[in-house]
Parts: structure tokens; sequence; C-alpha cells
């Protein structure tokens, strides 16, 4: 997944992040200022309440800053949302 959906679910009209596409993804990375970077919540512990697509957060780890979205992911037939990361580079 390159591409991080944008937000259609009701509950996410009260969840605060930047524009997607202020955020530039290939398959390793996610390129963003640092204003954007700033802009995201943080949930280096934890996971955020909610799990719907479109969704995302930053969380730091031991290789640095990761920016993390959910996304649709059917399986099944029923709907997922799956957890997708990417390390961050700002500029």
């Amino acid at each position: 997944m390159n591409e991080i959906p944008v937000i259609t679910n009701p509950l996410g009209k009260y969840w605060r992040q930047p524009e997607i596409k202020q955020i530039e993804l290939d398959d390793t990375h996610a390129l963003m200022s640092k204003e954007i970077f700033d802009e995201l919540l943080e949930y280096s512990c934890s996971q955020p309440t909610g799990v719907y697509e479109g969704e995302m957060w930053k969380s730091k780890t031991i290789d640095g800053w990761i920016l993390r979205w959910f996304a649709e992911d059917h399986r099944d037939n029923e709907n997922y949302c799956s957890n997708n990361s990417r390390l961050i580079l700002t500029v």
C-alpha cells in the first residue's frame, strides 16, 4: 500500500491530522516537512482507539519515527483495516 486513503468514516471528523497530499510515500519512507510531522498525533506506546480507513499517526521506535495508518483490507469477505507504516524523513 503506497497510498494513504481519505477518511470517510463519520468518526474521522473528530480525528486531527494533516492533509494526505502533504506527505510523499514510497515503499519504505514517508517524506514530510517538520510542520506536518508536528501535526501528527503521537501513539508510541499504543494505537488510537478508533480504527478506520485513512487514520494516521506517528510513533517512536528504535529505528526512528514511523508514520502509521489504517487502510481497507478485505479478508474472507469481511471488512478489516490493515496497519501500514513507513519510516519518516523530514525536510
